[in-house]
C-alpha cells in the first residue's frame, strides 16, 4: 500500500520520499481518527442484519478505514507495506497452528504462543533498520496485496469470492470482533510506536481479509477516495 500512501502525499503537495524519522501519533489526531475508525465499524454493526444492508455500505466504510490508517502511517512518517508483511508472515504461522477456514483469529491463543512479543520484536528491527523509508523495490499497491490475500485464503481453505450480502453479513461479523479490540483494546491504549504500527498493520490485514472474501478488489474504490479527499484538500 506504499503507493497509495505516495499518491496521497502528492495529493498534498509532500514529497513522496519521507526524509522525517517516525513519529509517535500525536494523542489528539490519534483520537480523531479512532472516532472515525468506530464511527463507521458501528455504523455497519448497526446495519448488519438490517434489510437495508447494502453491499456498497460495506466496501464505501472500510474503503473509509484503510485511508485512514493510511493517513495514520503519514502522520507517523513510515510507508506501511514491510509492517504489513510481518503481520501476514504472523499470520500464516497462526494459521498452520489453527486452520479452521475462519476469518477471526483466536487471540487467546495469540498470547499463549507469544505472537505478540514477536511482531513487536520484528517491528522494532524493521525501524532500527528503516524498512519504513520508500524505495524502488516495496511500491506495492493494494490491489497486489489483494491478490496475495487471495492465494492465503486458498493456502488455508478459507472462503472467497463470494460477493452476496449474505457473505457481508458474516465477513463483517468475522472481522469486527478482530477489528473493535485492535482499536479499542490496543491501540487506543497505545504508549509506543511499534504499538501503534503493529495495531494499524493488523487492521489493513482484517480489511484486506474482509474484501478478499466478499470477492471486490478494493483498489478502485481507494483511489476513488484519495483523489475525492485530494479535490475537497484544495477547494479549502
Amino acid at each position: 500500500m506504499n503507493a497509495e500512501l505516495m499518491k496521497i502525499r502528492k495529493s498534498r503537495n509532500l514529497d513522496e520520499i519521507i526524509s522525517d524519522k517516525p513519529i509517535k501519533i500525536d494523542p489528539d489526531i490519534l483520537l480523531d481518527k479512532i472516532y472515525g475508525l468506530n464511527i463507521n465499524m458501528t455504523y455497519l454493526y448497526n446495519i448488519n442484519n438490517s434489510a437495508e444492508a447494502d453491499i456498497n455500505m460495506y466496501i464505501e466504510k472500510i474503503t473509509n478505514n484503510i485511508y485512514l490508517i493510511l493517513d495514520l502511517f503519514n502522520d507517523m512518517n513510515i510507508y506501511p507495506d514491510y509492517f504489513y508483511n510481518i503481520i501476514v508472515n504472523i499470520n500464516m504461522e497462526y494459521r498452520n497452528l489453527v486452520s479452521d477456514g475462519k476469518i477471526r483469529g483466536d487471540y487467546g491463543l495469540y498470547e499463549t504462543v507469544n505472537f505478540s512479543a514477536k511482531i513487536s520484536k520484528m517491528i522494532k528491527e524493521g525501524l532500527n533498520n528503516k524498512n519504513y523509508l520508500l524505495n524502488s523495490s516495496n511500491i506495492k499497491d493494494i490491489s497486489e496485496y489483494f491478490f496475495e490475500m487471495i492465494k492465503f485464503f486458498q493456502r488455508y481453505n478459507m472462503s472467497y469470492n463470494n460477493k452476496t450480502i449474505d457473505t457481508c453479513r458474516l465477513a463483517f461479523k468475522d472481522i469486527y470482533y478482530n477489528v473493535t479490540n485492535i482499536i479499542n483494546n490496543t491501540l487506543n491504549n497505545s504508549d509506543f510506536i511499534f504499538v501503534d504500527i503493529e495495531c494499524l498493520a493488523r487492521l489493513l490485514f482484517e480489511y484486506i481479509s474482509f474484501f478478499v472474501a466478499i470477492g471486490v478488489n478494493p483498489k478502485e474504490y481507494l483511489d476513488e477516495l484519495i483523489d475525492r479527499q485530494s479535490l475537497n484538500t484544495k477547494s479549502k
